[in-house]
C-alpha cells in the first residue's frame, strides 16, 4: 500500500523503510523522515526527540515497544501474504 492511505500527518516524523516510503518523502517534502530503528534504544531516543506519527515496522522487531510507547497497531501495510510489515500510529 502506499504511505498516503497510512493517513500520515505530514507534520509528525514518518519512521519506515525507505524501499516503500522514498516516493512519498520526495513528494511531500519537507515531511521528516527516518529510517526504522534497529534496537529499543534508538527507538526511544528517536521517541523522546521527536513527534512521530506513522511507523511503518515488522511485526515482531519492536512491536512491543512501540504497544508501550502507545502506538496502536493500525493495519498491515501490505495485502501480501509474506509482508510482516505493520503500521503503528
Amino acid at each position: 500500500q502506499r504511505v498516503e492511505n497510512y493517513r500520515h500527518d505530514d507534520d509528525k516524523v514518518l519512521i519506515a523503510p525507505p524501499s516503500s516510503t522514498f516516493d512519498y518523502v520526495l513528494d511531500h517534502y519537507p515531511v521528516r523522515y527516518c529510517f526504522p530503528p534497529e534496537n529499543t534504544a534508538t527507538l526511544h531516543l528517536v521517541h523522546e526527540h521527536h513527534d512521530i506519527g506513522t511507523v511503518v515496522e515488522d511485526e515482531a522487531h519492536l512491536q512491543r515497544e512501540l504497544l508501550e510507547l502507545d502506538y496502536q497497531r493500525t493495519r498491515k501495510a501490505s495485502p501480501s501474504p509474506r509482508s510482516n510489515l505493520w503500521v503503528f500510529q
